[in-house]
């Protein structure tokens, strides 16, 4: 028999005074949190007690049981591989792609009474947190933040289609600038579809919002970036080929060739050189 496909995210919350299921192996990778109540958690035969405000983790293949002392309110948040996975490969929008969008900055953004609770219950968690010493270096704090960002998303919806022109391509220069070191991320299939735009249209609109081409306004930006290093002379030739991504110092030197008469180009391998 063919196994059913399981959902990807599953939130089961319930109250009860004794456990719902006998000793089992889970399916899903799954977080226990402890709403009230109090007994005895147990995970491949660990014994742990537990009580209001506890949270439990549980992976695929887990043994796991409970046994409950006092009347328990407990919620299981259950997903699989396959829901992160999905976030990443339809990737939301970057928080900063959703900062750079005028429409987030030019109108009030009008929560309900419930995602009014959620985004203070998140500020609250990073003003507790900011009593901690590092907490540029916290990862709860960096997701409370992201948290803010996904309910924004949430609570827009899909608003791709009302973006304009000047935010979608301040978007796009933001993209290159970050993904300069990684040919791969921009090359025009990848960038096209991480905008979603049409492939065939994407040089045309580039090029009517920048006034050059998409290739050119790469080279010049990569350039820049390129001089600035063999100015200071803190990398050689061979490094700064390896940053950004080009096969060789030859294939280096070729690009500088064709795209500048600089006399930067007679400098020889300094910094580091070999």
């Amino acid at each position: 028999m063919r196994r059913k496909q399981f959902e990807k995210l599953l939130i089961h919350d319930f109250t009860e005074n004794a456990f719902h299921l006998p000793p089992h192996k889970h399916m899903y990778y799954e977080l226990a949190y402890i709403h009230k109540g109090c007994g005895i958690n147990f995970t491949n035969s660990v014994a742990m007690n537990y009580s209001a405000g506890d949270i439990f983790l549980l992976a695929p293949d887990d043994l796991h049981f409970m046994e409950i002392k006092k009347i328990s309110h407990i919620t299981m948040i259950k997903f699989t591989d396959a829901y992160f996975a999905g976030f990443q490969k339809n990737s939301m929008e970057r928080p900063e792609d959703i900062m750079l969008n005028a429409s987030f900055k030019e109108k009030k953004i009008k929560f309900n009474s419930r995602e009014k609770k959620i985004l203070k219950n998140s500020i609250d968690n990073i003003l507790l947190s900011n009593e901690s010493n590092d907490i540029e270096n916290s990862a709860f704090v960096y997701y409370q933040i992201i948290a803010i960002f996904g309910l924004i998303r949430d609570h827009s919806g899909d608003y791709a289609n009302a973006v304009t022109e000047p935010d979608r391509i301040t978007q796009v220069t933001h993209y290159i600038h970050n993904h300069i070191y990684s040919p791969k991320r921009l090359r025009i299939a990848e960038i096209a579809a991480h905008f979603h735009l049409a492939e065939k249209y994407f040089g045309t609109f580039f090029k009517r919002n920048t006034g050059i081409s998409y290739q050119n306004y790469i080279n010049r930006y990569k350039l820049g970036l390129i001089e600035n290093r063999l100015r200071q002379s803190i990398m050689n030739k061979a490094e700064i080929a390896a940053e950004f991504g080009f096969t060789d110092t030859s294939h280096l030197l070729h690009f500088l060739k064709k795209n500048t008469d600089n006399p930067l180009l007679n400098i020889p391998n300094s910094g580091n050189s070999k």
